[in-house]
């Protein structure tokens, strides 16, 4: 599986294939592409829900691979392809569309939204999250918000700015969040408060 920005501006194939997380959460897909590379020329499924390139089981093992780690390599039938660490990635949510919802023109909906966990490290997961707006589709805007701690639910913003209703399918990966270091605490910033007071009383 490839991620869409790997051939962002390659023609996809139509395809009729069901993909699954493996915490279940149902993967959409674009369609497929064949790629060629120098050891090997092979069909992968696009999706934007994915961050990396990805091999399935039955890929290797039709390709007669063998990931060999004491070694640091991937031997792909006669072929051997030396191994590359990279820096560790930073951790992230991935959210889908809950449930499929219509948003009439011009309004602001909150959708219903499932948060998927990409890490299972102690500790890594306590933390507070955040959306950044993007365009989710044509014409929807999705609103930058912050995401709760541990909560697997949650709800989102997306504005419709097109010029007709829009539906998002239930499934849909909307966006990647990324945690947030919490400054001060909801409702403690003093400073903030007093600033708030003293511009209320200074209006007309």
């Amino acid at each position: 599986m490839l991620p869409r920005r790997y051939v962002a501006n390659a023609n996809l194939n139509p395809i009729d294939i069901k993909m699954y997380a493996a915490n279940g959460t149902n993967i959409s897909d674009l369609g497929s592409v064949r790629v060629s590379f120098t050891v090997v020329s092979t069909t992968f499924l696009v999706s934007e829900a994915v961050d990396e390139p990805m091999l399935g089981l039955d890929w290797l093992t039709e390709n007669q691979c063998i990931w060999n780690y004491g070694e640091g390599i991937l031997r792909i039938g006669e072929a051997i392809i030396q191994l590359q660490t990279r820096p560790r990635r930073a951790v992230v949510r991935q959210v889908y569309v809950a449930e499929e919802i219509m948003i009439p023109v011009g309004m602001v909906e909150d959708i219903p939204v499932a948060l998927a966990w990409m890490s299972y490290e102690r500790g890594v997961n306590n933390t507070e999250w955040v959306l950044e707006p993007k365009q989710v589709a044509p014409g929807l805007v999705l609103a930058r918000c912050i995401l709760p701690t541990l909560e697997l639910a949650t709800a989102v913003s997306v504005m419709n700015l097109s010029g007709a209703s829009r539906k998002l399918k239930a499934d849909t990966c909307l966006e990647v969040a990324v945690p947030v270091k919490v400054i001060s605490p909801r409702g403690t910033n003093k400073a903030s408060s007093q600033a708030l007071k003293m511009d209320g009383m200074g209006r007309p």
